[in-house]
């Protein structure tokens, strides 16, 4: 019996027998089975997917990124993992190679050097690329590797990379082939089934969204000057898989009450992942019209701003355990005309930059309250932590576009765009963002926003 292809989810789900020999020259031995997925119960499944979620949705840098997830995959999915991103000019290059087994990883690694897929070719990785169908080798067998084999050398390496079994997936975004990665079980117990193919596929979806965030990230940071096509482009294709990714562990969660409760926690904080990730896209789409020179939209509407702040700080306090969020209100209601999606994203990042750059945990304290002076009544919210704090040399530069502190670059993940969005959020409402802070000691984050119409509003 053959290898199964299965289409990717862009495509549809459905499986289907592998084409002839003639078109396929890795044949391989084996139906699909779920043996395999019944050594592995579902808990592991949802931490696997959470923690590629977390990588996913901590960096842009999607090559480190990428790398991290194969690490993953070993050996909780695999015996080995590689990932091929196709380039500009349509070459497949392998960005990342993981194995469990040192001296595997050297055969593997010559086998690519020697003979590398290449994106014109009929089968494997080549084969996924071209048609962005996954493919499921239940078995490999000796057969399979002399009829894919191109020259004894070649078998030889086949050979001495022990794989019994594989799968192939697709890296898909946006209906484009992004590149592929490969599975490899060298275990006689790890016979992939469908249900692995399904788990692949699912966590293949978001590496490829990772992928293209990171070069569409790039492509802004480089050309600053991006037009409302393209906004329009990104919100639209970026912004509907995340809000997907968030229904689905919305549904999960309700579900969760039968399954165990790290079933539950788990799928909250998949759940934190996407908003996170929906978080920094909207930052990038605010900060590339605001180098575009276009303002941003705001759809005001008379709101409280007491509830929102509340809601923020009980949605970010399930997202750590290392930190105490204390919300004081000295203000029962804060009411006037705002955009409120958008000052839940100012809140949002201030609460997140007080998690993030706090990574030993402790108190963060919120504190919102009604100010009064000659230019009239004020919404102050105040967000401290006693975190990492900021260098003071580094402090004038804090709302540059992709700037980071040197005490957190490389070491804590950020996109540096978060407070140059909210500025300019806060101050196309007609308010103001002020940062203090002291390394080592911590941050002060300060808004305030006028208690009346702002003329930059509109319904």
């Amino acid at each position: 019996m053959g290898a199964v292809r299965r289409r990717s989810h862009a495509a549809g789900s459905q499986i289907t027998p592998d084409e002839p020999a003639t078109a396929a020259p890795l044949k391989v031995e084996g139906a699909a089975t779920p043996a395999a997925r019944a050594e592995r119960p579902p808990e592991a499944d949802l931490r696997l997917l959470y923690e590629v979620s977390r990588v996913l949705a901590g960096s842009l840098d999607y090559d480190t990124t990428l790398t991290r997830v194969a690490e993953l995959m070993v050996p909780a999915l695999a015996d080995g993992c590689i990932v091929h991103v196709v380039q500009e000019d349509g070459a497949l290059q392998r960005l990342a190679l993981i194995h469990g087994d040192p001296a595997m990883e050297s055969v593997a690694r010559e086998l690519e050097r020697r003979y590398p897929p290449g994106a014109a070719g009929i089968g494997g990785v080549a084969a996924v690329v071209r048609t962005g169908q996954s493919l499921l080798y239940a078995e490999v067998s000796e057969a399979g590797r002399i009829a894919r084999a191109s020259d004894p050398d070649h078998l030889r390496l086949l050979q001495a990379t022990g794989s019994r079994s594989a799968m192939i997936v697709p890296l898909v975004a946006r209906e484009r082939t992004l590149g592929a990665i490969s599975f490899l079980s060298a275990r006689p117990d790890r016979r992939y089934g469908n249900a692995d193919l399904q788990l692949a596929e699912e966590l293949a979806r978001g590496a490829a969204l990772a992928i293209d965030n990171a070069r569409l990230y790039h492509k802004a940071r480089v050309s600053l000057a991006v037009g409302n096509e393209v906004l329009s482009l990104i919100s639209h294709d970026l912004l509907q898989p995340l809000a997907a990714i968030s229904s689905s562990a919305e549904l999960l969660q309700d579900d969760a009450g039968n399954d165990t409760h790290e079933s539950a926690w788990l799928v909250a904080r998949i759940d934190s992942a996407a908003r996170r990730m929906t978080l920094m896209i909207n930052d990038l789409l605010d900060v590339a019209r605001q180098q575009a020179g276009l303002p941003l939209e705001l759809h005001a509407l008379t709101m409280d701003l007491a509830p929102l702040v509340r809601n923020q700080v009980e949605a970010y306090q399930k997202t750590t355990e290392r930190h105490q969020i204390h919300l004081d209100m000295l203000a029962p209601e804060l009411v006037s005309r705002w955009d409120k999606s958008r000052l839940e994203r100012v809140v949002g990042n201030l609460l997140s930059n007080a998690i993030r750059y706090s990574p030993d945990g402790g108190d963060i304290s919120v504190v919102l309250s009604r100010e009064s002076d000659a230019a009239g009544e004020w919404a102050r919210l105040v967000v401290r932590d006693t975190g990492v704090g900021i260098p003071s040399e580094d402090l004038p530069r804090i709302f540059e576009g992709f700037f980071r502190g040197r005490n957190v670059a490389g070491q804590i993940s950020g996109s540096g765009i978060g407070l140059l969005a909210a500025r300019q959020i806060v101050e196309q409402h007609g308010g103001v963002l002020t940062i203090e802070s002291a390394e080592g000691v911590g941050t002060v984050a300060a808004v305030r926003l006028p208690l009346i119409v702002s003329s930059d509003c509109s319904d």
